[in-house]
């Protein structure tokens, strides 16, 4: 069964667990997608409000848009929860291989290198959906309804949250992988994908102090 076709309690009963996987990587897509379902919770609030009808044709289109693309991120989310653990347990997996001869040590490495780039490539992705989600958040928070400005808010600091989760991930899963020249450019990357989400997410997040 897939993690998230688990209940909420038997997923929090795995995460807990002393099993590796599911852990913070999974941890952090749930995040992911739990804050861009509270945005789309408030799309469909503020949509529902006769107000909304009043907007400008094209901040409607817009709006309706967004949200079109943050149910798309939300999926992707969520396929990350499981992929995660997946690839981490390739990981896992790899360093089970014999190693008693040099070929197989060499083997033994080779995959463990594969298996390492893949645990590496799916927080990435999960970096990159928060951001896309808070970049998409930033064309409804104008028009989001007042009574839903703090679940707002909570989604924003989720999808944040899941960001800089996934980050660290990515930090732990290249800090002693071999190709220190490729490790080095993930890691960049990342970085700027958490600093760019942590800006855009400020910019929401002053707009929902201000209209508590």
């Amino acid at each position: 069964m897939k993690l998230v076709d688990l209940d909420i309690k038997s997923f929090i009963e795995k995460l807990e667990s002393s099993s590796p996987t599911p852990g913070g990587g999974s941890a952090s897509a749930l995040a992911v997608a739990l804050g861009i379902s509270l945005v789309l919770m408030v799309v469909n609030i503020t949509a529902a409000k006769k107000k909304f009808k009043t907007l400008a044709d094209d901040d409607r289109t817009e709006f309706l848009a967004a949200a079109g693309r943050l149910d798309a991120l939300k999926e992707e989310a969520l396929a990350l929860v499981d992929e995660d653990a997946a690839v981490y347990a390739e990981v896992l997996a790899a360093y089970r291989l014999p190693s008693e001869s040099a070929a197989e040590k060499a083997a033994r490495e080779e995959s463990v290198a594969a298996a390492t780039l893949k645990a590496a490539d799916a927080p990435f992705k999960t970096a990159k959906v928060a951001l896309s989600a808070l970049r998409e958040t930033q064309k409804i928070y104008p028009h989001a309804h007042k009574n839903a400005i703090s679940d707002l808010g909570v989604g924003v600091k989720l999808i944040g949250a899941g960001c800089s989760g996934a980050v660290m991930n990515v930090k732990i899963n290249m800090k002693d992988f071999p190709d220190s020249r490729l490790a080095g450019e993930y890691l960049r990357a990342a970085e700027k994908l958490e600093e760019e989400a942590r800006q855009a997410g400020e910019v929401i997040l002053a707009f929902v102090s201000r209209n508590l």
